[in-house]
Order: C-alpha cells, then sequence, then structure tokens
C-alpha cells in the first residue's frame, strides 16, 4: 500500500473509533441522568440534563472531555445514591422476599419453596445463584417476577426517602459526602505524587492511570473499585518507587 494512502486509511480508522466510543459513551450518560437518586439538587440535576444535551449535539466532543463531564456530575450524584442503595438493600431485605412470593403463580411459588428448602432465597434467584435448581421456563418466569420485584421496590423505596426517612436518608448523604472528600484528598495525593515522578516516567503514568480507573468507577465507565483500595493506592505506589530506586 502506498504510505501515503496508509496513512489516510489510519486516519478514518482512528476517528471511526473515537466516533464510536463517543457514540457507545453517551448513553451511559444518559442513562446516568435518567436513573437520579432521590432529593438530588434541583440545580444539578438541571446542569446534567444541559450538559447532556450539548453533548448530544457536539460532534467534535472529544472522548476526555465526555469522560470529565460525566465524572464531575458522577461525583455530585455519588453520596446520594451511595445512600439510597444502602437503604434500598434494607427495604429489600424487608419486602422483597413477601412481594415475590405473592406474584408467583400457585406451582412456581411449590418449586421456589422446593428451592428455598436447600438454603436460598429471593436475593440469590435475584443473583441468578444456583437457578439450575429450576427448568428453563422457570427461570425465564423467575427472572420476569424479579424485575418486577425490582422496579415495585424502587419505587417504594423511593417515595420513603422522599417521606418518612428523609432525614435518615440526608444524613447518610452528608456522611458519604465526608467520605467522597477524603476519596477527593487521595485521589489528589496520588496525582501529586505523578506529577513528582520524575526519574520513572512509566510510573507515573501508571498512577495518572489508576486515578482514571479510580473515577471511571463513580461514572460507570469501569468496573466497580472498592474504595478502601483508593486510601491504600498512595502507600502501594510510595512503596513501589522505593523498590525502584533500590533496583537502580
Amino acid at each position: 500500500m502506498h504510505p501515503y494512502l496508509f496513512q489516510g486509511v489510519r486516519c478514518v480508522i482512528l476517528i471511526y473509533m473515537k466516533t464510536t466510543t463517543v457514540e457507545q459513551t453517551i448513553p451511559i450518560f444518559e442513562r446516568m441522568c435518567n436513573n437520579l437518586p432521590p432529593l438530588l439538587p434541583e440545580k444539578t440535576i438541571k446542569n446534567m440534563r444541559q450538559a447532556l444535551e450539548q453533548v448530544k449535539n457536539n460532534p467534535d466532543l472529544t472522548e476526555e472531555e465526555l469522560e470529565r463531564t460525566m465524572v464531575h456530575f458522577a461525583k455530585l450524584i455519588w453520596p446520594y445514591n451511595q445512600a439510597f442503595q444502602e437503604l434500598y438493600k434494607s427495604y429489600e431485605r424487608l419486602m422483597a422476599e413477601d412481594l415475590f412470593v405473592q406474584k408467583l403463580s400457585p406451582m412456581l411459588r411449590k418449586r421456589y419453596f422446593e428451592y428455598k428448602a436447600t438454603g436460598h432465597g429471593y436475593i440469590d434467584v435475584a443473583k441468578g445463584k444456583n437457578l439450575a435448581f429450576f427448568a428453563h421456563h422457570e427461570r425465564v418466569l423467575l427472572q420476569q417476577v424479579v424485575v418486577d420485584i425490582v422496579c415495585d421496590t424502587r419505587t417504594f423505596v423511593f417515595q420513603a426517602l422522599t417521606h418518612r426517612d428523609r432525614e435518615t436518608y440526608l444524613e447518610r448523604v452528608d456522611e458519604f459526602k465526608e467520605i467522597l472528600e477524603h476519596i477527593e484528598l487521595q485521589l489528589d495525593s496520588l496525582r501529586e505524587l505523578a506529577e513528582h515522578e520524575q526519574e520513572h516516567p512509566q510510573l507515573a503514568a501508571e498512577i495518572r492511570e489508576h486515578v482514571r480507573g479510580f473515577e471511571h468507577s463513580f461514572a460507570f465507565l469501569g468496573p466497580k473499585v472498592d474504595y478502601t483500595a483508593v486510601c491504600a493506592a498512595h502507600e502501594h505506589f510510595e512503596g513501589r518507587k522505593k523498590h525502584l530506586k533500590i533496583r537502580i
């Protein structure tokens, strides 16, 4: 292939990859905007919706710009999401099992109680644990009921957190905001460590990639991170740095 033709093909491929990545990521941002936890400040909601429209209508948007936008809003939502998920799980343990059994047909209810006698329950069904116990058509019906229960429970919890459990919910939101502040300090510490790492550029790049991974987990762009790992990361990379110096 002629070198100039090769470069042209390469440019087209890179442009296609960039466009595809951005186009695949925007729906994640849209889902984030459409599934907000209760009592999120109206200003935040308004700003998110405006940002979503802007990224949808910006043909020159880069992947990095989109990621920065998503991470920014994901951090604002995070304390509310964490508090909501915590209280959702509490209500799920209290009410989901009974609702689930009520929605099952008599035959499927009988099969479910046989499954339950083996030491399992609704949460196991919802997680898809040991469902080989059921026939294929039974699994399909069970999963349909699970979807209904998740929707019903989420609606109930959403209403509870805006009324009778409002104070408890907002207290937990404030506690998670404090946790987020601590996480941000740890991430700033890692950025500073990378910035001052002159001798080992590869280590600096690895630190920055870890910071990016932590932030991506906020915005559902990567695997969920155990945030205790954020606190341990600085010590880990300091150890790596000392090890590299010894090797030199």
